[in-house]
């Protein structure tokens, strides 16, 4: 657990005043130490997050948006915990509260007091006899917001669920989900790289919470997020017609449908508005509910609907491919998963006239861009 009091559940804190320069040298030096730690091989990264930093320090000579003074527009806010899933066990407190201090500084709305802080003032509290709770740190510390977090993963897939606490009135309360896919190794133990994937996540946490799209819209690149609804690629059903002649394309529908569902990802997984599930994820979902050897060339089932609905799985992906007498009719369509069922959002259809795989394949992404086109 990153950042988790070692003080009573009622929340926190009271009365010293801290500089707000002092606290930003101090968010700034530990954004820093969280970057160079062990990410030479990401320093590329690296640079791009802090020359953004520096230009939006820069704006602060012409706007009030980015002040950081005492007259600003942030808010400080204080962790008040967060709890690291069993699956995360290689992802270190230190990194958790680095990703999230800088998703609170990019919003321009948040600066976040380290825990060193808090935990602090805490003991002073309790050196005065006082119960230091987590409402009275945050009142000493002058903050406006507790954050409190869950991370979870389930094979490429973080999820962060995020509550904001409101100090003045704790039944207030902004809760969000990010998620994010896990696209790095490191080393040649091909451990994964969390870094970069759990701020993209808590940027989103922040954004759905605060329900505030264009939260992060004023930066540029990987660092422009908004809120992404987790994305799965169902089955892709393969409807033959025996009175036609034979296609490669569905006697070997056991490989054409997992390249089919792969094409998918790979086409769809830069969606901004969607985290998509891999075969991988996805599965493991179903494995959790005893749902094993998944066709990829059938439809969703009920049992597969329910285990997704279960997880909150919010879209899906899926179609067919039906043989007729001008080739072959390929639709993909992309909708919600409801407690009803599912309701289709929007569908692309195309006729593929031979039976190629690769020019199949090759429709395939086309169909999907289509459908994830803004």
């Amino acid at each position: 657990m990153c950042g988790s009091a070692k003080f009573s559940s009622k929340f926190l804190l009271s009365g010293t005043d801290f500089k707000y320069s002092y606290r930003t040298n101090v968010i700034l030096k530990n954004i820093n130490q969280y970057f160079f730690d062990k990410m030479r091989s990401l320093f590329y990264i690296v640079f791009l997050i802090q020359l953004s930093i520096i230009q939006l320090s820069a704006q602060s000579d012409s706007s009030n948006t980015f002040l950081l003074d005492k007259n600003q527009s942030r808010q400080s806010i204080v962790i008040g915990k967060i709890s690291i899933g069993r699956a995360l066990t290689d992802l270190s407190d230190y990194k958790t509260e680095a990703a999230v201090t800088l998703a609170a500084f990019l919003s321009g709305k948040y600066l976040l007091i380290p825990i060193t802080q808090r935990d602090s003032v805490a003991k002073t509290l309790s050196g005065k006899g006082i119960d230091p709770s987590l409402i009275k740190i945050a009142n000493e510390l002058l903050a406006s917001k507790i954050v409190f977090a869950n991370i979870n993963r389930i094979e490429n897939i973080i999820r962060i669920d995020l509550t904001l606490v409101d100090v003045k009135d704790k039944e207030k309360k902004q809760s969000g989900t990010g998620y994010a896919f896990l696209k790095f190794k490191k080393g040649s133990d091909d451990n994964n790289v969390f870094d970069p994937p759990l701020l993209t996540a808590f940027q989103r946490a922040f954004a759905s919470a605060l329900a505030d799209s264009n939260l992060y819209a004023h930066l540029q690149g990987n660092l422009r997020v908004m809120p992404a609804a987790a994305t799965v690629i169902a089955g892709v059903e393969f409807v033959d017609d025996s009175y036609l002649p034979p296609w490669k394309i569905f006697d070997e529908k056991l490989i054409t449908s997992f390249e089919t569902v792969e094409t998918i990802f790979k086409a769809a997984k830069n969606s901004p508005r969607n985290v998509v599930y891999d075969v991988t994820s996805r599965d493991a979902i179903y494995s959790i509910f005893n749902l094993y050897f998944t066709e990829n060339h059938k439809g969703l089932t009920s049992e597969e609907i329910d285990a997704l609905r279960n997880f909150q799985v919010e879209n899906y992906i899926t179609g067919y491919l039906r043989r007729i007498k001008e080739g072959a009719e390929l639709s993909l369509f992309y909708g919600k998963i409801t407690k009803d069922g599912l309701t289709k959002l929007k569908e692309k259809k195309v006729i593929i006239p031979k039976d190629d795989q690769t020019k199949f394949l090759e429709q395939v992404t086309e169909l999907t861009n289509e459908l994830f086109a803004q």
